[in-house]
């Protein structure tokens, strides 16, 4: 499946700060404090990209 557009409804996160999509399941959503962790830790293998940015789709 290729997306065009993604947004996330907060309201609706339970407030949990990561989850797969269903459609999609490599693709990972993260808070922002999620991405800060894996930045700093500097993790090999993982890609962190915003939702804004058009190689995100």
């Amino acid at each position: 499946m290729k997306f065009t557009k993604l947004r996330v409804d907060e309201s609706r996160t339970l407030g949990l700060p990561l989850f797969r999509l269903a459609e999609d399941s490599l693709v990972i959503l993260v808070s922002e404090a999620v991405k800060q962790a894996v930045e700093a830790a500097k993790l090999v293998g993982v890609r962190v990209v915003s939702l804004e940015e058009p190689s995100a789709y």
